[in-house]
């Protein structure tokens, strides 16, 4: 048996995992590459554009713009969670969720999805017709998201640009390593994917995926 040492082996998950956080290979057709671009650019002249300040409400606290409402904090890593919950609760006031969406959202399971498609099922059983159902699992669903693609549906969504430009900087510029024993691999960049197990992540992913067709009023009968 092949034996590594641990920085060999720390190396070698790095390198798989560094595959992992890149994009599926888009089609070369042009009408996809067309689009790939259009949404990159349109991405670009967003964030290189001023930002126009959010309302009062959306501060947390006291006014940030008076010296009297500054105080120091210690940085420690339960802020970067806390300000994630805040965020995600001022992304929230702009988005409606898809009525087919019940993942990631309050109120709402996967009980309570699947009793809406026994009752379906029942009803159309009644009516004399047969239900087919498709499922589709996406591998590494959250690691593959397109950031660009992301922010692309944020402002076509109308969020306010200042909510924009911090997603695009809770996601940009993040790196990973690998630790094996005492040995640890080189930084590896990400360069698609929303963080597993943060707040924000169920969020964002159901933002980007939020669009995908469905087959109601299409079918033929």
């Amino acid at each position: 048996m092949r034996r590594y040492a641990a920085k060999d082996r720390a190396e070698i998950l790095a390198e798989h995992l560094e595959e992992q956080f890149t994009l599926h290979p888009a089609s070369d057709s042009h009408s996809n590459v067309r689009h790939h671009e259009e949404v990159e650019h349109r991405v670009r002249e967003f964030l290189s554009a001023p930002t126009p300040p959010l309302p009062e409400d959306y501060y947390v606290g006291k006014d940030p713009q008076l010296a009297s409402s500054q105080r120091p904090i210690t940085l420690l890593s339960h802020i970067a969670k806390l300000f994630e919950r805040v965020l995600l609760q001022c992304l929230l006031r702009h988005l409606t969720p898809r009525q087919e969406q019940f993942g990631f959202r309050r109120g709402h399971s996967t009980t309570f999805q699947l009793t809406r498609l026994l009752h379906h099922m029942a009803a159309e059983h009644n009516r004399g017709r047969r239900t087919v159902g498709i499922f589709l699992d996406i591998e590494k669903a959250f690691d593959r998201v397109w950031y660009s693609g992301l922010l692309y549906k944020l402002i076509e969504n109308r969020i306010p640009p200042a909510l924009v430009r911090t997603v695009a900087s809770f996601l940009k510029d993040r790196d990973f390593y690998v630790t094996v024993e005492d040995a640890t691999s080189d930084p590896r960049p990400i360069r698609a994917g929303v963080p597993q197990g943060s707040c924000l992540s169920p969020c964002l992913y159901a933002v980007y995926t939020d669009d995908i067709p469905t087959l109601a009023d299409q079918l033929q009968y």
